[in-house]
């Protein structure tokens, strides 16, 4: 009973077209449509499970670095002096307000780029920067990278 009410409203509306006389059915290209935009929808969610699952590792890695727990974490927009307008991941912990960014890739290049953008924005708007990386070589990589440019305004935590 219940597939026949939502098999009956799919063709009313023109997403499944029955075929002759005979039980069998197709999708219209309306349906084919509305499919994929359900698919769309489920991958979206999927991703934003997984997203929150990172954001929680995250905080964890902080907070077993740090000590003490993250407050309050958010995406949080930015004016900075230069009058670029950075939006950045940010946590409030008992040590401070720190903007956030994870690099789990262990290529240098993929490495020094985030190190730089991390500089770049932290300079900009004055809020100390937390880089996480996928391990001890990995922040070896960027620790060296930091200690050739004499800058501790990033602080490197590794998973």
């Amino acid at each position: 009973m219940v597939l026949e009410k939502y098999l009956s409203m799919l063709i009313r509306k023109g997403f499944i077209l029955k075929i002759g006389d005979a039980s069998e059915y197709t999708l219209s290209s309306s349906g084919a449509i509305l499919l994929e935009r359900i698919r769309n929808v489920k991958r979206m969610l999927l991703e934003c499970n997984e997203c929150n699952r990172s954001v929680e590792e995250l905080n964890a890695v902080i907070e077993r670095n740090l000590g003490g727990m993250v407050k309050t974490h958010e995406y949080k927009g930015y004016k900075g002096i230069s009058g670029a307008y950075h939006c950045v991941y940010t946590i409030e912990h008992s040590s401070g307000s720190y903007i956030v960014d994870a690099v789990l890739s262990g290529e240098p290049d993929i490495l020094v780029e985030a190190c730089i953008r991390m500089l770049v924005i932290s300079t900009d708007i004055g809020v100390p920067a937390i880089l996480v990386v996928k391990g001890s070589a990995e922040k070896r990589v960027v620790m060296d990278l930091l200690g050739k440019i004499s800058t501790s305004k990033i602080m490197v935590l590794s998973m």
